[in-house]
Formats: structure tokens, C-alpha cells, sequence
């Protein structure tokens, strides 16, 4: 039973250092690509035709519709991550009212066993 736990705090820990790596690693790349846009002084890029059909397809190479794909990219990402971070409050929110439910139910019991 022990060398199970030291082998699931392990395996925990090696998942938790690879994560802590990847988020450094994004952190490196999101702050050059900050530096970036602050040296172009936050002017868009310029798209050539190959850039308008990869975003919009390759009917469409309208200018007007690609910059609408290039905002609305960014608001969908903030859009889920909200999204995600309600339901993941939400979940611990239900899971912290159970358990304090089953902590009074457990701690009444322990009251009446004593009397």
C-alpha cells in the first residue's frame, strides 16, 4: 500500500513538473510575442493571400472577413475559458456543499454516540 502511494506521488509529481515546464515554456513564448507587438508598436500584421485563404478559405479572400475571424479568435478563446472556469467553480462549489453536508451529518453523529 505504501510503495503504491510512493508510486502515485511520483507519478503526480513528474506530471506536475512537465506541466510546470509547459507553463513556463508558454509564459517565454506569450511575453515575446509581447515584446513583439510592443516594439510594432501593436500594428496588425500585414496578411498576404496565402495568410486571407488559410484564415477564411479559399473562396473568400475578403479583407473585412478575415479581420473579423482575426478579433473574434481571441474573444471565443476568453469566451470558453470563461465558460470553463464557471463550470470548474461551479463543480467545486456542489463538491464543498456536500462535503460540509456529510461533515455536519458525521459530526451530529458523533454528538449523539457521545451522549
Amino acid at each position: 500500500n505504501l510503495r503504491s502511494r510512493c508510486k502515485q506521488l511520483q507519478i503526480r509529481q513528474d506530471f506536475s513538473e512537465k506541466l510546470l515546464e509547459k507553463f513556463r515554456e508558454t509564459e517565454f513564448h506569450l511575453m515575446k510575442i509581447l515584446a513583439k507587438r510592443k516594439k510594432d508598436g501593436n500594428k496588425r500584421r500585414t496578411l498576404n493571400k496565402a495568410d486571407l485563404e488559410a484564415l477564411s478559405g479559399p473562396d473568400d479572400t475578403s479583407e473585412g472577413l478575415v479581420n473579423q475571424k482575426l478579433e473574434i479568435t481571441p474573444l471565443k478563446f476568453l469566451l470558453e475559458k470563461l465558460v470553463k472556469d464557471i463550470v470548474s467553480l461551479s463543480l467545486l462549489r456542489s463538491s464543498h456543499e456536500a462535503k460540509a453536508a456529510e461533515y455536519n451529518d458525521l459530526m451530529r453523529d458523533i454528538v449523539s454516540e457521545m451522549k
